[in-house]
């Protein structure tokens, strides 16, 4: 029994000196900080969106023209260094919207530097700014900015008014360091692509101590102090060791699964209620939708299986245009140019496209079309073409000769 209380005792006092550790926390720093600089919501100033005073809280009723919310409060050149670590307390705080922290320098003062918080919910989340590059010099300002979970919430969806209470900038401490750390592990943080497969943060930001580490490193203090204190033998190292792994594998699986619950309570609240007519059009990049409908509609005098190739100076949009024109026969038109003088496997050499191909182009800047000779001027070649719609972001062409 004694070794036993003595066993519990080792394992948190290393429990505790692994905290300290992965918080890179100095034996130097206080407990508590030593100074502290409140911002009282209150006293933010409004940048984008609407927001009035409530108290000692900002309330934020509304977002700006481009969905997004800024507010931002001056500093006295107050020290980065002196001030590593800031709280942060929100009420309210939509699960649709993401978070950033946004301030500048008084070396920069026209460069905004940004960095992405992780969620407060309703409650005070801190961060430790010592690991940001850019968090040094004189601070000449800081501020909160709230935007739309890039990728997956629609424009204008998903938002309601919420609460910014303070925020607080700590000098070293050994609390402030911990509370980041804990922050850092069990905060929520937004959907991304990693988000079904990843055991710790799944977004690429500057990070502490990973918490898988600190896991593994805490079964492996566990199971020695059990062979040293307990004096385990034979059978009993087997199971101490299986009893290790086990509990490490729990609980990271209960910090993912938490993750996890909060994600599916932001797709409930975007989408529980509507029909499935209404979901279909509740995405990020509605315009686009609206784009491929419109090329659609220019073709549909055209066969089924015409061939469409789509240009757009942004990847991301030439891929999701060319998604949502689905299951027609498209792709896009940068991959088949540069397939032009190269022999497929399966064929003779491709010389140029071929006639009755349409060309989609959006939001593409150099101008590719001469209107007088109705001709379309891809990589060096120059193909008769006829105009299927032309607006000034859009432009759909059906090729009508050999170039």
């Amino acid at each position: 029994m004694i070794r036993a209380g003595v066993y519990a005792f080792a394992l948190f006092a290393c429990t505790l000196l692994l905290l300290f550790f992965a918080a890179d926390a100095s034996w130097h720093m206080p407990l508590q900080p030593a100074h502290r600089i409140t911002l009282h919501g209150a006293n933010f100033r409004v940048v984008s969106g609407a927001g009035a005073q409530d108290e000692d809280a900002l309330n934020i009723g509304s977002v700006g023209d481009d969905d997004n919310a800024v507010q931002t409060i001056a500093l006295d050149h107050v020290g980065a260094d002196d001030y590593p670590v800031l709280r942060y307390g929100f009420e309210n705080f939509p699960r649709t919207l993401e978070l950033s922290l946004i301030f500048r320098r008084a070396d920069t003062p026209g460069d905004v530097h940004a960095i992405a918080l992780p969620r407060p919910e309703n409650g005070t989340k801190s961060y430790d700014l010592r690991t940001i590059p850019a968090w040094r010099g004189d601070i000449l300002e800081v501020g909160f900015a709230e935007f739309p979970t890039a990728q997956l919430v629609a424009k204008g969806q998903g938002f309601h008014p919420f609460n910014l209470m303070q925020a607080e900038l700590w000098s070293p401490s050994a609390n402030g360091a911990v509370s980041a750390l804990l922050t850092d592990w069990f905060a929520h943080w937004s959907w991304s692509m990693r988000s079904v497969h990843a055991l710790g943060r799944d977004i690429d930001t500057p990070r502490k101590f990973s918490l898988v580490l600190a896991l593994a490193v805490w079964s492996a203090i566990a199971f020695l102090l059990g062979m040293l204190i307990l004096r385990w033998r034979s059978r009993q190292i087997g199971l101490g060791a299986f009893v290790c792994v086990a509990a490490t594998w729990l609980l990271l699986d209960m910090n993912w699964q938490s993750g996890l619950f909060w994600k599916n309570g932001l797709t409930r609240d975007m989408y529980a209620g509507k029909s499935w007519d209404e979901r279909s059009r509740m995405i990020a990049d509605a315009p686009l939708l609206d784009v491929a409908a419109r090329v659609r509609e220019a073709l549909h005098a055209q066969p089924a299986n015409t061939h469409v190739l789509v240009a757009d100076d942004s990847p991301y949009e030439l891929l999701r245009l060319v998604y949502h024109l689905l299951p027609a026969n498209v792709e896009p038109l940068g991959w088949v140019a540069g397939l032009l003088g190269h022999t497929p496997i399966d064929g003779g050499p491709i010389t140029h496209l071929a006639e009755g191909s349409v060309v989609v182009y959006y939001h593409v800047q150099e101008s590719v079309y001469d209107a007088t000779h109705a001709q379309l001027h891809i990589g060096e070649l120059s193909y008769p073409v006829m105009p299927l719609l032309e607006t000034r972001s859009l432009s759909v062409y059906r090729i009508s000769g050999t170039p």
